[in-house]
């Protein structure tokens, strides 16, 4: 999809004519395809704590079988974080967010994971 966009926008400001693609020119191809990579990686990297999965595909256009490793461990990995990790980081992004409804009889989410209220007695020592 994002490749047939690169195209459309191309051909609107008229860098190709009608019967081009950017996969006809192989070096503007490579690095449309690394950048692609690389800024899945960091989006991935802040929302799920690893790289992309299918890095290789993106890449390379195949699936390879350093990729599938690759791609198991960062799989195990998101497992993992989700689970055990996740949880505080969770509840900022959705306060942040506008997605906590704050109430005033409520328990903060996060005094339950150690983010209590600062007090003058927790400032001072």
């Amino acid at each position: 999809m994002a490749q047939k966009t690169l195209n459309l926008q191309l051909h609107r400001i008229g860098l190709l004519t009608c019967s081009e693609c950017i996969s006809m020119f192989d070096k503007e191809n490579g690095n449309f395809r690394i950048l692609w990579a690389e800024q899945g990686d960091e989006i991935t990297l802040e929302y799920a704590g690893t790289n992309a999965l299918k890095r290789d595909l993106v890449r390379y256009g195949k699936k390879m079988v350093t990729g599938l490793i690759k791609d198991g461990i960062s799989a195990v990995s998101r497992y993992y974080v989700n689970n055990f990790h996740d949880g505080i980081w969770k509840d900022a992004l959705d306060l942040s967010c506008g997605h906590y409804t704050v109430r005033r009889n409520a328990h903060s989410p996060f005094q339950q994971n150690s983010f209590g209220p600062l007090s003058v007695s927790n400032i001072r020592s």
